[in-house]
């Protein structure tokens, strides 16, 4: 008997181990995790489907992460985004902010991080 997934995520990171490794994790959870490795995918799988929460690295090719926010927002405007990123400073968490993102994790993402986050994201769009 297979059960539905508790949440359906996107993750969007460019970098193999971070897909992985979350990915994983995630799916160990019981999510449906949609991988995404550019912006242009982040805009295709959102106007395909709607997703309980969107984890978005800043820089990705394509566009920076902070447009990317603002596309789904204007595409999707329930969906909870949570930014992941190694090159954060406090105005680019500020700037995510203000775009629509509701958190912001810095890399390497603890998994207490994670699961805050996704928490919070539910709290967000549920």
């Amino acid at each position: 008997m297979s059960r539905e997934p508790s949440l359906h995520i996107l993750l969007a990171d460019d970098e193999e181990i971070v897909q992985q490794t979350l990915g994983d994790y995630l799916r160990d959870c019981g999510h449906a995790v949609v991988s995404a490795r550019s912006a242009d995918e982040v805009v295709r799988a959102i106007d395909r489907q709607p997703f309980d929460a969107v984890l978005l690295d800043v820089r990705m090719p394509g566009a920076y992460g902070l447009e990317v926010v603002e596309q789904i927002i204007s595409r999707r405007p329930a969906t909870p985004v949570v930014i992941i990123s190694g090159h954060g400073d406090a105005d680019t968490v500020i700037q995510a902010m203000r775009a629509g993102a509701i958190d912001y994790l810095r890399k390497p993402v603890g998994l207490l991080a994670l699961e805050n986050a996704i928490s919070k994201a539910i709290g967000t769009n549920g």
